[in-house]
């Protein structure tokens, strides 16, 4: 039977469930043994998302428009 392991991905930074036989300490990370322990089925994978970039833009023009209108 497969187990998988949790690993996070040194490129991307998504984390998800990896057959043990396919990991490589080159591509991924271990995420926390003792939070994720070896499971016979996959778990659901997180996504990483850069919020830094994305809270410092300022607000839509759309938006500005509308205030200076009222």
């Amino acid at each position: 039977m497969t187990k998988y392991i949790r690993v996070k991905s040194k490129a991307t930074k998504h984390e998800f469930d990896l057959p043990v036989q396919l990991f490589d300490d080159e591509l991924y990370t271990r995420v926390d043994p003792d939070r994720y322990p070896e499971t016979p089925r996959p778990r659901r994978p997180k996504t990483f998302l850069p919020l830094g970039k994305r809270a410092k833009t300022t607000a839509s023009p759309d938006l500005a428009d509308r205030e200076s209108a009222s």
